[in-house]
């Protein structure tokens, strides 16, 4: 598969803080300005310290695709991506987790797919209710998740 660090692409849409939907509440992906409080970084108890995506490619490469980030464009990973296989999305939190979202090309190809934003008032969730099975669970990958907490860990 290939991989990208690319996880996640905001738009200009909202000056909200952007939230990927997990099985342990809302993660704070982005906060968008740092001196609002839009809800801002308090308002999350866990946040993502980084991420990444596994996609089967069209290209048939498979290692990391730095061309990615020239073609995020809001049609996501469609153009680049083998919709007969599936994606595998993966946050990092700081909290020791990892999260992930897994599912066909089809349902979660674009950056938005698990995640949302708040809308100017920094309350109001857009996309909320398309949630549907966009829901980041927690890792089944007992070493991965171990190894995260080391890195977390280590001085």
């Amino acid at each position: 598969m290939a991989v990208s660090d690319l996880f996640f692409n905001h738009g200009a849409a909202s000056k909200g803080d952007c939230p990927a939907f997990t099985e342990d509440g809302d993660i704070q992906v982005q906060q968008l300005f740092p001196d609002e409080t839009l809800p801002g970084y308090d308002a999350f108890e866990v946040h993502a310290l980084g991420g990444v995506v596994f996609y089967t490619a069209l290209l048939g490469i498979t290692s990391y695709y730095e061309t990615l980030k020239t073609q995020a464009t809001t049609e996501g990973f469609h153009n680049i991506v083998n919709t007969d296989y599936s994606m595998h999305k993966y946050l990092l939190g700081d909290n020791g987790a990892i999260y992930e979202l897994i599912g066909t090309v089809g349902e979660i190809a674009n950056f938005s797919a698990g995640y949302s934003e708040y809308v100017y008032d920094g309350i109001t969730k857009l996309k909320a209710e398309s949630v549907g099975n966009f829901i980041f669970k927690v890792s089944d990958n007992i070493d991965a998740q171990e190894e995260w907490v080391r890195i977390l860990t280590e001085n």
